[in-house]
């Protein structure tokens, strides 16, 4: 998409704003992943979209979630991406780093079977997963403190009210 207009431009911004202010609220990261999966395949029309991870340790990446779930993902080329191998990528695909833990952790993939993607689309889809990797990151350090909680509470259960 080269957006040429100040409306065009104007409708990216909103797009951005809009999904953001979703995630801010999401605490599940599985709904995060799904919600900006359907809403980035439709705003920037194309035919499939998925998350693909590379678990630690495995040598080809996973497709977590696909929308829609029946297409087919060279998952090769989304490993050797999340390994910044630098694959030469086809015309219609386009590829995002996901960061989870301050590495790159997964890959957000757009692909169009009828045409390729226009100019600055791949800018867009950079910023769409630079906020889904806040995102990721505040809901990994909220569950963590949620998870720091609970063993304080089952810690100060246990004591005796003098040894406190």
């Amino acid at each position: 998409m080269l957006w040429t207009t100040r409306e065009q431009e104007l409708e990216v911004y909103r797009f951005l704003d809009g999904l953001t202010a979703h995630l801010r609220q999401s605490r599940d990261l599985r709904n995060a992943l799904l919600f900006t999966l359907r809403e980035t395949r439709e705003f920037l029309d194309a035919d499939r979209a998925a998350v693909a991870i590379l678990p630690p340790g495995a040598a080809i990446a996973e497709v977590t979630l696909a929308h829609p779930s029946d297409g087919a993902w060279d998952l090769a080329l989304l490993s050797q991406f999340i390994r910044h191998e630098h694959p030469r990528l086809p015309h219609d695909l386009l590829l995002a780093p996901l960061r989870r833990r301050a590495r790159v952790w997964g890959v957000l993939a757009l692909r169009r079977d009828r045409a390729p993607f226009e100019k600055g689309t791949g800018r867009v889809l950079v910023r769409i997963a630079a906020g889904l990797s806040e995102a990721i990151e505040r809901i990994d350090r909220d569950r963590m403190l949620e998870v720091r909680d609970r063993i304080d509470r089952k810690i100060m259960e246990q004591l005796r009210p003098k040894d406190l």
